[in-house]
């Protein structure tokens, strides 16, 4: 079922329908402009994204929104990619338009649900640590603090979070 939300823009709310869907071929070179205009995101490439949706263990969807002024486009993105019963987020992002409008918690409780479903009952990622907004979010959902991985990301240098939760109740 979409969601509405609403921003503020010059003193007026508009609202636009969002809707968290299975990505396709056609959605990769918008998830690449948005990871591109999204710099804590992971910048995969073309390919990456191609294999990933031809892949059965992985999971990509894309948060899609319909304005009222018929303009649509792609909100934001979760990649997973599953092994066994546990599943790792790769990459996710929200379109800075977009930010702190509840799309990256829409995103991550529906791949919770699609996870859990294919019989997941651990998800993974890791997060930098100065991501305050990101981590705060994971917390929110239930993620909890396994370990640090130090140096893990380069551009710029920093270390990140690991983070892991249960998937048990997310059906």
């Amino acid at each position: 079922m979409p969601n509405c939300i609403g921003k503020k823009d010059e003193g007026v709310r508009r609202r636009r329908v969002m809707e968290i869907s299975r990505s396709h071929l056609r959605d990769i070179p918008a998830i690449l402009d948005l990871q591109r205009r999204s710099p804590p995101a992971a910048q995969w490439q073309e390919g990456d994204y191609a294999r990933l949706l031809a892949d059965p263990n992985a999971l990509l969807l894309v948060a899609r929104y319909q304005g009222l002024d018929g303009k649509s486009g792609l909100a934001g993105f979760a990649a997973w990619q599953q092994v066994g019963n546990e599943a790792e987020l790769g990459n996710l992002a929200v379109d800075p338009a977009y930010r702190r409008q509840g799309i990256g918690r829409l995103l991550l409780t529906q791949s919770h649900r699609e996870l859990a479903r294919r019989g997941v009952t651990h998800a993974y990622l890791e997060v930098r640590t100065s991501n305050q907004a990101a981590i705060s979010l994971y917390y929110a959902l239930g993620y909890e603090r396994l370990g640090v991985r130090k140096g893990y990301y380069s551009r710029p240098p920093e270390d990140a979070l690991i983070l892991s939760a249960r998937l048990a109740n997310a059906v």
